[in-house]
């Protein structure tokens, strides 16, 4: 699976989801045990699946249909691996990449020693208008009992998340995808994810080009020349880091 390399080895475990808007935190956990399931982890994504189902329900208790306030980030990542793509789309709460905790040793035993290399194709910041039924989704959730496999439990939730994410607003200003992928590098890079740290700066580098070419930046010339020399100055220590 391209994911455990592009974002590196650490344990696997129950990854806490930041606070934040409880659609949000249910849709963070239905894509950590989709993963974990893929992962062959199936009690940390049962932990997923759990908490999932008690934020479906106490959003049931709200409303039969559940939006949040404002539309909800993910940072999209697309890969190639051995000549076959696939999209990975990890939630963003509250400025904080929501990812799964990987460890090498704690995978299925027949995955490969050498783990093919992946290339990250595409890195952007994205926004979709979720649309959750808490009380279709708990149902869902509850079907799938222990004798259920992981597959079942997966593909149950992949639905889920499909049928939650099919309004997707892109982000379209020059100026806010700088600012999206800037703030999403300096995530990374307080991760410890330098290379794909690289690639988000880089993003938010062409993005302040991309503006600075399109449209009069007057109004905005201290934040982009600021922003510029914050990349410059972050791509040098990431640089000297990796010597």
């Amino acid at each position: 699976m391209a994911l455990t390399s592009i974002l590196g080895k650490v344990e696997i475990d129950n990854v806490v989801v930041p606070a934040g808007d409880r659609g949000e935190q249910l849709i963070a956990n239905l894509i950590l045990s989709t993963i974990a399931f893929d992962l062959h982890s199936d009690s940390t994504a049962g932990r997923h699946v759990a908490q999932a189902h008690a934020l479906a329900l106490e959003l049931a208790d709200r409303s039969l249909l559940y939006r949040p306030p404002r539309p909800s980030k993910f940072a999209r990542f697309i890969c190639e691996m051995e000549g076959h793509g696939e999209t990975i789309l990890l939630p963003i709460i509250n400025n904080v990449l929501v990812v799964p905790a990987v460890a090498a040793a704690d995978i299925a035993s027949d995955r490969q020693a050498d783990p093919p290399e992946v290339k990250v194709t595409v890195l952007e910041v994205t926004r979709f208008m979720l649309r959750l039924r808490p009380r279709r989704i708990a149902t869902i959730l509850e079907s799938l009992d222990s004798a259920a496999s992981g597959e079942q439990q997966s593909d149950a939730a992949r639905r889920i998340l499909t049928a939650c994410t099919r309004h997707e607003l892109p982000i379209t200003e020059a100026l806010d995808r700088a600012n999206e992928c800037f703030t999403l590098a300096r995530d990374l890079i307080g991760k410890r994810n330098y290379p794909l740290g690289v690639l988000a700066l880089g993003n938010a580098d062409r993005a302040l080009d991309t503006y600075a070419e399109s449209a009069s930046i007057n109004d905005h010339r201290a934040v982009v020349t600021s922003m510029k020399e914050q990349i410059r100055r972050m791509l040098g220590e990431l640089r000297q880091t990796a010597m």
